[in-house]
């Protein structure tokens, strides 16, 4: 914890809370966005079948994947920035809870992946529609479940190598 004046706290505290809002906003917007995106891919697909309808289906699911994969992205940026702030503060439960209670759990790998299983299963099933080849329908999902795999073994392994580095220079 540093030293901190009164000034220089506050500013943190309404920065904290800040970056704390606008997460939660911009998480509230990309689900509604996303709902209405996967919501209208079925609407337009599902009737039809044919190459126009699935087109734009896979452009819509396409759309909300990057939507996803940028708002993860900037989640762990502001992420990275409250865990400063708490550091700065003298804040350690947050964190300390995370890890001891949610990180790296099977059932948080699930929660936290599934739209990527939702997103690989409907873009499958879009290019079978344009392609109408079946092959689409196995190997997204494959495809889909080894990239989360990798994701998921990559943060394992930064995981372990962060606690023994931790546990190497507490020696």
């Amino acid at each position: 914890m540093d030293l901190l004046t009164p000034q220089e706290r506050e500013s943190l505290i309404m920065e904290y809370n800040h970056l704390h809002d606008e997460m939660w906003r911009r998480s509230q917007n990309t689900w509604l966005v996303q709902t209405i995106l996967i919501t209208g891919s079925l609407l337009i697909t599902f009737p039809n079948h044919d190459l126009t309808s699935s087109s734009v289906s896979l452009m819509l699911m396409l759309v909300s994947l990057i939507l996803h994969l940028t708002d993860a992205k900037v989640t762990h940026l502001c992420y990275l920035r409250l865990h400063e702030i708490e550091k700065k503060l003298g804040i350690v439960a947050p964190l300390r809870r995370y890890k001891a209670e949610v990180e790296g759990r099977w059932w948080f790998v699930i929660r936290k992946n599934m739209w990527y299983g939702l997103y690989t299963i409907l873009i499958g099933v879009y290019l079978f529609f344009i392609f109408h080849c079946v092959f689409f329908l196995a190997i997204m999902p494959i495809l889909g479940f080894v990239a989360v795999l990798v994701n998921e073994l990559y943060a394992h392994l930064k995981r372990e190598i962060e606690k023994s580095v931790k546990k190497k220079n507490a020696e």
